[in-house]
């Protein structure tokens, strides 16, 4: 495991949803296996080598999971013309690397809306986690943020007027990016942290070019 790697409580799950039980962190997360006992073990449930499970649930049974850096970068550049008509566009690719959503860990708790003498918005994920108060550091919140972006693309189109050449373009940057992450930005935050970051900014640029 790569040791920038989130350090989060393994989440219990139940019918697909993530187990809440906050008077019971055990029936929510994970009992890992960090007592040494060289009498029971491994012959005792839980174990793993020398370990036991201890019974409770604290900052000892978070564990390392996945990596915000992604395994694959990938890119790729075109131009192609046909006629008068030109394109040319670039993509980018990242593959393998998992984002932190402290968006939704933040605000994906029901105690927001009561919890307070000004309530806030809830993030969608209370629907399906039904959290009362927040679990910052359940697993539930590291996604695969793996993604495809159109960087940028242009179209042209070239003509003459009064014998002189004139192309004519549109330049789109940020197009679009294709991605299972829930958040904004699967791009967002420092080390794989998405902290309610500022969308990124789509710009559409028109141009005319003249050559004398």
């Amino acid at each position: 495991m790569a040791v920038n790697s989130f350090f989060v409580f393994q989440q219990k799950y139940a019918n697909g949803k993530p187990v809440y039980d906050a008077a019971n962190p055990l029936n929510m997360y994970v009992d890992q296996p960090t007592v040494r006992d060289t009498v029971a073990c491994p012959a005792a449930p839980g174990c793993v080598g020398l370990y036991r499970p201890d019974g409770f649930i604290n900052d000892a049974d978070r564990r390392p999971f996945h990596d915000p850096a992604p395994k694959w970068i990938l890119g790729h550049s075109s131009y192609l013309s046909y006629g008068r008509f030109d394109a040319s566009f670039t993509l980018r690719a990242y593959l393998g690397n998992w984002v932190y959503n402290n968006v939704a860990s933040a605000g994906g708790a029901y105690q927001n809306l009561t919890g307070s003498a000004m309530p806030s918005n809830l993030h969608a994920s209370v629907l399906t986690t039904g959290f009362v108060v927040p679990q910052y550091y359940s697993d539930y919140y590291v996604e695969d943020a793996s993604f495809l972006r159109m960087d940028n693309i242009t179209l042209g189109y070239s003509l003459t007027y009064r014998g002189q050449p004139l192309h004519v373009f549109a330049t789109v940057q940020n197009a679009f990016t294709i991605t299972g992450y829930s958040g904004v930005d699967p791009t967002a935050g420092l080390n794989g942290l998405d902290n309610n970051i500022y969308p990124r900014a789509r710009t559409i640029t028109t141009g005319l070019s003249v050559r004398f």
